[in-house]
């Protein structure tokens, strides 16, 4: 099958260009993993550029190129004010269907730049929520699964262990004033909490730049992976589209100021919630996965 018809390439011859001021491409080594296996490359010189694009038929006008999911940086949260009213809702996605107690809000996420890759969508937010199960109902509970994630960071083995969150679309506004609607195109995402098998996960430094702040953060580990998921029957935008989230903390004495608390108004299907945040606590990244 095909996740994504409307998905086009197209893709530019390029060269280098001489006598500026950037060092030239060197010859590397890669591993790369795809439907046909795994195999050592030699990346031997600059090729090509391929842009998303759309397509028509001659002489008609194509639309715009297919949004990307965006990366994201999460806040660990507080509410402020009016406690939020707990509920259930049964969520699906591509592990299983169950019912869960929605308990209380628990991060913020912002669309982030991410060692400037840019940002597809600064209106699309997630607002994040702390989940459990539904004892003695009719569902069956969630079985711990294997699968194998592949982001930007490589491609890791990840024991899904629990459910743990429920990310929805969500917008924000200034403390006093009245978010917009949520972002109609940015899926429900539910989230597990993980383990990394195998491998251990090489910590690494990145530049973060949202609308709060930039800072540079150490990437801890992999903690949670987030599957889109059909809420109450809202259905799924884009199945193929997931998040792998890491621990991420501050990198001390560089040369950026550090995230201060702030409080704002979030708007999403639950209502409109006054958040304080606290600090900086995860990076969510646009990944695949392989279920082992």
């Amino acid at each position: 099958g095909i996740s994504d018809p409307s998905a086009h390439l197209a893709c530019y011859k390029i060269r280098d260009v001489r006598g500026d001021e950037f060092p030239k491409f060197k010859k590397e080594h890669v591993e790369v993993t795809d439907q046909f296996g795994t195999h050592s490359l030699l990346l031997k010189k600059t090729r090509s550029l391929c842009l998303p694009s759309s397509k028509a038929p001659l002489g008609e006008v194509p639309g715009s190129p297919p949004p990307g999911l965006d990366h994201f940086k999460c806040y660990k949260t507080r509410q402020v004010g009016t406690k939020f009213d707990p509920r259930q809702v049964v969520l699906t996605d591509q592990f299983n269907t169950e019912r869960v107690n929605v308990v209380r809000p628990e991060a913020f996420c912002n669309p982030v730049d991410k060692d400037g890759s840019g940002i597809n969508d600064p209106s699309a937010h997630l607002a994040c929520y702390k989940i459990g199960d539904v004892r003695g109902d009719e569902f069956p509970k969630f079985q711990q699964e294997r699968v194998d994630v592949t982001d930007q960071f490589g491609t890791h083995s990840l024991l899904l262990k629990k459910t743990r969150s429920l990310c929805l679309p969500s917008s924000k506004a200034p403390l006093g004033e009245v978010p917009g609607s949520p972002p109609p195109g940015l899926d429900h995402f539910k989230c597990y909490k993980t383990k990394q098998i195998g491998t251990k996960f090489d910590q690494l430094q990145v530049v973060l730049t949202d609308q709060f702040t930039t800072e540079r953060v150490k990437v801890v580990r992999p903690e949670a992976f987030c599957a889109p998921a059909d809420k109450d029957g809202s259905g799924i935008n884009d199945p193929s589209a997931h998040l792998a989230c890491y621990k991420i903390r501050d990198v001390r004495g560089d040369e950026f100021p550090k995230f201060e608390r702030r409080r704002l108004e979030v708007g999403d299907q639950f209502g409109t919630h006054t958040l304080l945040l606290k600090k900086t606590r995860r990076l969510c990244l646009p990944s695949s996965k392989t279920v082992l």
